[in-house]
Formats: C-alpha cells, structure tokens, sequence
C-alpha cells in the first residue's frame, strides 16, 4: 500500500496574517510620525502650534443670493484636480499652493487638524517621506454653490489606491472632499477641506469621518 504523503497547512491565513501584521505597522507609523511633528498639547494660543479644532459641517446648499460665473467654477474645480495631481507626483510645495495660507485640512479623526499652508505642505511632505510609495487619487461629481461674497461650498467625490513603503497591502478608499473655498487677492483657493469616507479597503486607518448617510 502506498505511503500517503502528510497533508500541508494551508499557506493563505498565514501570507493573510502577515499582511494584517504589516497593516498594523504602518498605521502605528503613521501616529507615531504625526505625533512627532505635532506633539500633543499644540494647539491654539500655543506657539507655532496647530488646531485641534473639532470638524466643523459646511453648508450644504450655499448662499441662494450669491452667483458665480464659468471661469469661477472652472477655477473652483481645478483646485481639486490640481490637490490629487501634485499629490500624486509627491509635490508638496505645489500641493500648498491651492490652499490658503490660513486654510485647515482635517484627514480624520486619528490625526490632529492641520492648520495653515506651511504646516500642510510638512504633512504631506513627512506622509510622502515615511509612509506612502505611490498614490493615485481619482476626483468627480464636483459640485459648487455660492456660499456669501468670494465663498463657495464645494463637495466632490474621491477613490484613492495607496501603495505603501511599509510592504502592507495596496489601500483603496472611497469618500468625498467636503470644501470651503475662498476668493483671495491670488484668485481661489482652499480655506478648509475635510475628508468623508464611505468605505476602506486595507487603508492606513482605522476609522474616519462618516459621509452622513442616512441609515
């Protein structure tokens, strides 16, 4: 009678689990890189220090008595496509330059808000840096109402694929940019960006702002 050859251990959960154990990693990476740039305890009235301002919702509607012609919408709009483009080539001084220099730029709620466009160009700088090797950011269904004199409300859907250097598994996320854009004396920029998720896929966070679906 044949000898029958001992069966093998499947290798998936093990490849499954080392690729959880990675994930891990580069999220505590990621803490641990933004907590040392921003220490706890930074914030307003401090020097030099950011805001830890709590999300703050935009209006949905806008401003019914205010207008905007084509050339304010296009210009409006490009401010997005411009953000993914230089942020996908790793240009963070480009990625700063559409946002005001007072803007705020809130990722979520595992991360402090970021205030102010040197602050913002460092993040981006330290994300490209230490944690992300490639990124591809996919902006549509932009949508812009006149929100007061030189404001507009801005919402725009985003899917954005993330390779990381840590070797964890490729991110895929789906959200919106929710925005409030201000006219200055350099034409539009982003005076405030935060970021709603509807759903991650082995992204380099545990929890996010919700888009407010209803249930």
């Amino acid at each position: 009678m044949p000898r029958r050859r001992p069966s093998r251990p499947p290798r998936r959960p093990r490849r499954r689990a080392a690729c959880v154990r990675r994930s891990w990693r580069c999220r505590a990476r990621i803490r641990s890189a933004w907590t040392a740039l921003w220490p706890a305890g930074t914030g307003p009235g401090s020097a030099g220090g950011l805001s830890f301002e709590a999300v703050t919702e935009l209006p949905a509607g806008g401003d019914p008595g205010a207008s905007l012609d084509a050339e304010d919408r296009a210009a409006i709009a490009d401010l997005l496509y411009a953000y993914a483009w230089h942020l996908d080539r790793n240009e963070p001084e480009e990625v700063g330059e559409v946002f005001s220099e007072d803007a705020s730029l809130d990722y979520g709620p595992e991360v402090p808000t970021i205030v102010g466009r040197r602050r913002i160009v460092e993040a981006v700088a330290l994300g490209q840096k230490e944690i992300f090797a490639g990124c591809s950011h996919h902006i549509s269904n932009v949508r812009i109402s006149p929100d007061g004199d030189g404001e507009a409300a801005v919402t725009a859907y985003v899917y954005s694929w993330t390779s990381y250097r840590s070797g964890a598994p490729d991110g895929d996320m789906w959200g919106q940019y929710h925005c409030r854009m201000r006219r200055t004396a350099d034409g539009w920029r982003i005076a405030e960006m935060v970021l709603r998720v509807a759903g991650m896929k082995n992204f380099h966070r545990g929890s996010m702002h919700p888009i407010g679906r209803r249930p």
